[in-house]
């Protein structure tokens, strides 16, 4: 048995696997929003004391990053410090730590037709020079409290890897008018020295574009939390929506042209889950901006929007990421 857990910038995530599967139970795998917990270790004990589990070995993916060899940090809104040494000194036994992203894009040559709902183009349809989506990388892209990114590469004898990213951390880029003084007015108002794709992209960037809005049309409408924009029948909250699908196309042909993954362009995230639910993903508009940055070359173009892209139903992608990487780059 070994103990798994997900911390996000919001949420915690805790599960367990059994020789190499993942329990999918519901008394099993438990949410707890993080805010709850002063430590990382008050939440993990609170969850194996609902458990009939006696396993010290752990498995962790993990929205922060390493600090050091032992203390792994996030830059959200999670306060948690991830001390290794301190878990391993309280009896456990860390088998993985990885980024959450890292871990969740491991998962992704495992995903079956039930995992995860293609939505363009059809498989048949797939043909970039006559060379199979399996020789391509992969891209996995998703907003939630922050902004994700993972690569996963094949080589020559078809084992895979995955690259490390720092996320949506790159500058932001406009295509027209519009988009730029949203850029300039979300940089004015949180004073920031330069807008990033997470600023734009993410829970907190849902609500920037948001005020933005707000603040250019000058209307007195207050958002305070990204579901007030998906509750909200405004005008402001529907051009809200809209300005988000555009930079999130943008951010993801970016993303899929620099790492050359044209193998498929997966997304997923907290953020984009509120946002299908609520019946308000604008698929068009995504697309439009998926296919749109490249048109300058016809090469790069035309591979594109070939690409077959995905919306990852699988809520537990980490998880199983993290089980995959360690059966694949075990000895």
């Amino acid at each position: 048995m070994i103990i798994l857990a997900d911390i996000g910038g919001t949420y915690a995530r805790f599960g367990l696997a059994e020789e190499g599967k993942l329990k999918y139970d519901a008394d099993t795998i438990k949410k707890y929003e993080v805010s709850a917990f002063p430590t990382f270790m008050d939440a993990l004990k609170a969850y194996l004391d609902h458990q009939s589990c006696d396993s010290t070995k752990i498995m962790i993916a993990t929205a922060a990053y390493s600090e050091t060899n032992s203390i792994w940090r996030f830059t959200n809104n999670n306060p948690w410090i991830i001390d290794l040494k301190d878990i391993q000194a309280q009896g456990f036994q860390i088998e993985l730590i990885l980024n959450d992203f890292e871990a969740a894009t491991w998962a992704l040559p495992f995903l079956k037709d039930s995992d995860a709902k293609q939505l363009s183009p059809s498989q048949d349809d797939h043909d970039i020079d006559d060379v199979a989506a399996e020789q391509y990388s992969r891209c996995l892209a998703g907003p939630g409290t922050g902004l994700g990114l993972g690569f996963l590469h094949p080589d020559m004898s078809g084992n895979w890897s995955v690259n490390k990213t720092h996320g949506g951390h790159m500058p932001a880029v406009a295509m027209n008018d519009e988009q730029w003084q949203i850029i300039q007015t979300v940089k004015a108002q949180n004073d920031y020295d330069v807008i990033v794709f997470e600023y734009l992209i993410s829970g907190f960037g849902l609500l920037n574009i948001a005020r933005a809005v707000c603040a250019l049309e000058n209307s007195d409408e207050r958002f305070e939390l990204p579901a007030d924009v998906l509750n909200s029948q405004s005008l402001q909250a529907q051009r809200t929506l809209r300005l988000f699908h555009e930079f999130f196309g943008l951010f993801c042909t970016n993303a899929v042209i620099t790492g050359h993954a044209y193998g498929g362009l997966y997304l997923m995230g907290g953020v984009l889950d509120h946002i299908v639910r609520a019946d308000k993903f604008d698929w068009p508009i995504f697309e439009s901006y998926v296919f749109s940055a490249p048109k300058a070359s016809e090469q790069v173009f035309n591979a594109i929007t070939q690409i077959p892209i995905f919306y990852v139903e699988e809520t537990h992608l980490a998880f199983r990421g993290l089980l995959a990487c360690q059966k694949l780059t075990s000895p």
